[in-house]
């Protein structure tokens, strides 16, 4: 009796740490500290899916500006960027996407408020590399990012993300636990 009594325990065990971890992920659980970061995406070759670009522990951010000094970089060979979309009460003001460069740059404000954690900015983008190509996507820098009163919010630290062209469907991964 002993013995089932400790494997239901051990089970348990590892039940919890499962939930804790995938609910934990989300929540962008293992991220020390201000962090900008891009989630990861694996796709099938010519098909779409959505990476996201979020911010974790920022002391609310409502201006949020990439260009013209910093760029979103990706490698054009491997991924296009098909599409923008502002997240969570942000708006997109200004963006221009040059899919032979591999870059992008925009400007999101948050009008009604800021935001200190979540998503900011939907990035629609297209496998057109062959089975194993894998870019990074990343942000070379951020030219403003600000508070509701304007003062530059600095002290942060960056994160790419990684397209890879494979099998799996394209679902987001928040890296955030590394």
């Amino acid at each position: 009796m002993p013995i089932r009594k400790h494997r239901a325990y051990a089970l348990f065990g590892i039940a919890w740490a499962i939930a804790v971890g995938l609910l934990g992920c989300g929540l962008g659980a293992g991220v020390a500290g201000p962090t900008v970061l891009l989630t990861d995406l694996t796709l099938p070759p010519g098909q779409t899916g959505t990476l996201q670009l979020k911010v974790y522990y920022l002391p609310g951010v409502q201006v949020f500006q990439v260009g013209p000094a910093g760029r979103l970089a990706f490698d054009p060979g491997v991924v296009r960027v098909e599409g923008l979309k502002p997240a969570n009460g942000f708006e997109l003001f200004a963006h221009s996407v040059d899919n032979a460069k591999g870059e992008a740059v925009f400007l999101l404000a948050y009008p009604r408020g800021s935001i200190t954690t979540g998503t900011v900015l939907e990035i629609t983008v297209k496998a057109v590399g062959r089975f194993g190509h894998r870019s990074s996507v990343s942000l070379t820098g951020i030219d403003l990012l600000a508070d509701p009163e304007g003062t530059p919010i600095t002290g942060y630290r960056l994160r790419a993300g990684r397209v890879a062209v494979g099998k799996e469907l394209g679902i987001p991964v928040d890296r955030s636990s590394r």
